[in-house]
């Protein structure tokens, strides 16, 4: 496998593979081109209808990818990037991990919520709780970035990962932030996922009415919600255990979480009217949406499917995927 020595004073003449660093950057690329993909017809197609909060998680994980292709062209060689370009990639990358999982929380409570509140009470989500569903990871974003930049105490704390895949810091404080917000996130998402899945099971009798293409595209939504959470919690929690780690970390670790981005490309954009979009040359095909109903005739709510709409999968208030 070919490789390049860098430089003695960075890591002691540590060889670095030009293939491992090839395949990160074209994963990452790739994740780019994946969310692009999918917030390309939801942007400009009238009949692709996303909520907002939809948007931000999306948006959050192209901002993922986009941080790790900041250094590209100058992750191989002696010669250290420049010194405000390391520091400007090392705090976007510390600022959107964050971001990315407290936006999923916020995904996840959203799904909650028409789920359970929707059933409930028969009220949608509030303006004011809408809002700060979109704006609560951009917040937190936003503080890890300006810690990290303050962070910086002197030119030799911004440098090169150990692979050359990106920079980081020096300095323990964005890394403690970044494990404590993950940690929260998982400690929050987890339950809440678990306790949808208790609420969806008590109403099977609901689904059991439906024919099994429309029941299916209720489960289907929650089981693609539920393994992304899941995964992208699995591979945060990598992040976290090589962070704490005293040694130095294979290149495999950083390449698995390039992946994360086209993953959740996959799970929240593989719906029929984003593919029906790109597949233009063929004839429209509407899909129901689903909604809560709550009959007057009887104290339990039933889920029903309302009059045809291109956004399969999602519930009548358009907050889920």
């Amino acid at each position: 496998m070919p490789v390049i020595t860098r430089n003695t004073d960075a890591d002691s003449g540590r060889p670095i593979s030009v293939f491992n660093t090839t395949l990160f950057n074209v994963l990452t690329t790739l994740g780019v081109f994946s969310i692009a993909a999918v917030l390309g017809p939801a942007l400009f197609s009238s009949r692709v209808k996303r909520s907002t909060i939809w948007f931000s998680t999306l948006i959050s994980w192209l901002m993922y990818s986009v941080s790790y292709l900041l250094l590209l062209g100058r992750q191989i060689g002696p010669a250290n990037p420049p010194l405000g370009l390391c520091i400007f990639q090392a705090s976007l990358i510390y600022a959107t991990t964050p971001l990315c999982a407290v936006a999923t929380a916020c995904l996840v409570v959203d799904f909650f919520h028409d789920v359970f509140i929707v059933q409930i009470k028969g009220k949608r989500i509030g303006r004011r709780t809408a809002k700060t569903l979109v704006l609560l990871p951009w917040i937190i974003g936003l503080v890890v970035c300006v810690e990290t930049i303050l962070c910086v105490q002197n030119m030799k704390t911004a440098s090169r990962d150990v692979n050359h895949f990106y920079c980081h810091i020096d300095n323990r404080v964005p890394t403690l932030t970044n494990i404590t917000v993950i940690f929260l996130c998982g400690v929050f998402t987890v339950p809440v996922g678990v306790y949808t899945a208790i609420i969806l099971h008590r109403n099977w009798t609901a689904f059991k009415r439906m024919s099994r293409e429309k029941a299916h595209i209720a489960l289907f939504t929650f089981f693609r919600l539920t393994l992304f959470t899941a995964l992208v919690s699995f591979a945060m929690g990598i992040s976290v255990f090589t962070a704490t780690s005293q040694g130095d970390f294979t290149p495999d670790v950083s390449i698995l979480l390039t992946t994360l981005p086209t993953f959740s490309a996959l799970c929240l954009g593989t719906q029929r009217d984003i593919i029906g979009v790109w597949l233009f040359w063929r004839q429209e095909i509407s899909a129901p949406s689903i909604l809560v109903h709550h009959p007057k005739e009887t104290k339990a709510p039933s889920i029903v499917i309302e009059i045809p709409s291109p956004v399969l999968g999602s519930w009548k208030s358009g907050l889920i995927v």
